[in-house]
């Protein structure tokens, strides 16, 4: 990796760092959240945390069950051409 390309990694990072620590203090009042029976109460900024975290999960496993699926299809497709070759000989 260049030299450029790392300092802009760096100061990618830093200003992301930097934006979350704004919304985080600009979110600290309480809000009630009910979720099925049970109310919680927590502030702004940890709801947008918790909902951010839960969004990332479900991306990076759906991410991970479409590489799988892509995985074993083309295993599945290298089996039966090697399976093919044999038969031929």
């Amino acid at each position: 990796m260049s030299r450029i390309a790392s300092r802009l990694k760096w100061f990618a990072l830093l200003v992301v760092v930097v934006l979350a620590i704004i919304v985080v203090f600009q979110n600290l009042a309480q809000t009630k959240v009910d979720i099925l029976f049970f109310t919680v109460e927590m502030p702004h900024a940890a709801l947008l945390m918790l909902t951010l975290l839960t969004g990332f999960m479900v991306g990076l496993s759906a991410s991970a069950l479409w590489k799988m699926r892509t995985w074993r299809a083309r295993s599945t497709l290298a089996k039966k051409e090697t399976s093919k070759v044999d038969t031929k000989l």
